[in-house]
């Protein structure tokens, strides 16, 4: 049985769209910073304390992963469904092996609070 993740947060930086080969095939991946945050409401009912968070990177592939590059932005909060694989990776600076873990999203929903336009296709 594979592992599940859903979490909301905020965009750090814009998305970055890649192409890579797969293969014959090219594909797109977005890739995205997320802060996943961890929103705890006051005891008094006037809000919301930021009770800690952490950093993800979240990769998203084909016609979602474009969608996402079009329409997000920095500081759009979203939500994400998928699951976290292990990836490795060089450094782009030192040329070092590196690993860590990613979100691998099936879905990234905008919160409609914080986009300006959404289109019917």
């Amino acid at each position: 049985m594979g592992n599940k993740f859903y979490g909301e947060g905020n965009l750090g930086n814009d998305p970055e769209l890649n192409n890579t080969e797969n293969g014959n095939d090219d594909q797109a991946v977005c890739n995205l910073r997320i802060y996943f945050d961890k929103p705890v409401p006051k005891q008094d009912g006037s809000g919301f304390d930021d009770k800690g968070g952490f950093w993800m990177n979240v990769e998203i592939w084909g016609k979602r992963g474009i969608a996402c590059h079009d329409k997000l932005t920095k500081g759009n909060r979203v939500s994400v469904d998928g699951s976290i694989i292990g990836k490795t990776w060089k450094d782009k600076e030192t040329h070092e092996e590196r690993s860590g873990l990613v979100v691998r999203a099936k879905r990234v929903n905008p919160d409609l609070m914080t986009v300006d336009s959404i289109k019917q296709k």
